[in-house]
């Protein structure tokens, strides 16, 4: 689960941007739905695991369910990377005065020197969209990790299946 780690630091770049500040919340909300998703994910692969011979269908399902919901899960994984991106570039062109006259600061609080405020800004800004776009990858990793896990078990039983029936 290392997406929770960029994900966490794409979040305190945005909080520190002064620029962009309080637009961090909806990366809290992006950290929760993608929280979310991995332990429904994980819990339906995992319980799918212990199925027995007559529940073998409620087995399936919850293997297709699981499978299902993973896609559901990196496709708003890249839907919420370009709402983050396009609304953070748009909220620091606005804040920052490069659309309008004046430069608002969106944070109650400034870490920032006043000289350098435009540089840093934009390097947050930056580094907030990269960890946000490696946070989508890791979410494509751990996917495929989900599901060989899942795949791997399923031939395990399969091959124990087939040594039963041979001996």
């Amino acid at each position: 689960m290392l997406w929770m780690f960029t994900l966490v630091l794409s979040l305190l770049c945005t909080f520190l941007n002064p620029y962009v500040g309080l637009f961090g919340i909806s990366t809290i909300v992006q950290f929760i739905i993608y929280l979310s998703f991995d332990i429904n994910v994980n819990k339906r692969l995992e319980i799918s695991q212990f199925g027995s011979g007559e529940q073998s269908h409620y087995t399936r399902n919850l293997k297709k369910s699981g499978k299902g919901i993973s896609n559901v899960w990196c496709a708003s994984s890249v839907i919420l990377f370009i709402t983050y991106t396009i609304m953070s570039i748009g909220v620091w062109a606005l804040a920052s005065g490069k659309l309008t006259s004046a430069a608002t600061i969106m944070m109650p609080f400034n870490v920032i020197p006043e000289d350098k405020i435009e540089v840093y800004s934009a390097v947050l800004l930056i580094a907030g969209i990269f960890f946000n776009l490696l946070t989508t990858v890791l979410v494509f990793i751990r996917r495929n990790q989900l599901l060989k896990r899942e795949f791997h078990s399923s031939n395990n039983e399969y091959m124990e299946a087939y040594d039963g029936e041979r001996n």
